[in-house]
């Protein structure tokens, strides 16, 4: 009865004495449901607009998701791409690699625990930390060289 009430009174714009007569209702019952209705109504659309803002979020964040999911196919068609000496060569723990102390030093300082994690920087990037040196530098290029990779690959 009080959703009939409001439906005649919002959608079919009507006042209250005509929404009384057409409910067969008295006229001091259907304005205490339009009182009562406004503060459901104004607590209804509140949460409406929380629920559209979460919608949103979760849009973005679909989108986001979208986005990342498109990089790792693509990451993984180049990978695809290369011999496979070299796609098993990024899989590779650098640790599990004969490399000299001071590039193990280098690695560790970087957060550099896989050939992968490697082959993403440049040049430029592993000689900014300690211990990286032209040695050092000759030492893993060699070994990305001999694998078929290179410096700054999008993997």
């Amino acid at each position: 009865r009080t959703v009939d009430v409001l439906r005649e009174m919002l959608n079919n714009d009507k006042t209250l004495i005509e929404t009384a007569q057409i409910l067969s209702s008295p006229k001091s019952w259907v304005e205490n449901v339009y009182k009562n209705s406004e503060g459901i109504i104004i607590q209804q659309l509140n949460s409406l607009d929380e629920w559209i803002g979460k919608s949103r979020a979760i849009q973005e964040e679909i989108e986001e998701l979208k986005s990342k999911l498109i990089k790792y196919e693509q990451r993984d068609k180049q990978i695809a791409a290369l011999p496979k000496q070299s796609r098993e060569a990024l899989a590779l723990k650098v640790e599990d690699i004969a490399f000299s102390a001071r590039a193990r030093s280098v690695f560790k300082v970087a957060e550099i625990q896989t050939v992968e994690d490697l082959v993403k920087l440049n040049r430029r990037d592993l000689l900014t930390y300690r211990n990286s040196g032209r040695k050092t530098l000759t030492e893993i290029e060699e070994f990305l060289f001999s694998k078929g990779l290179r410096w700054k690959m999008d993997v």
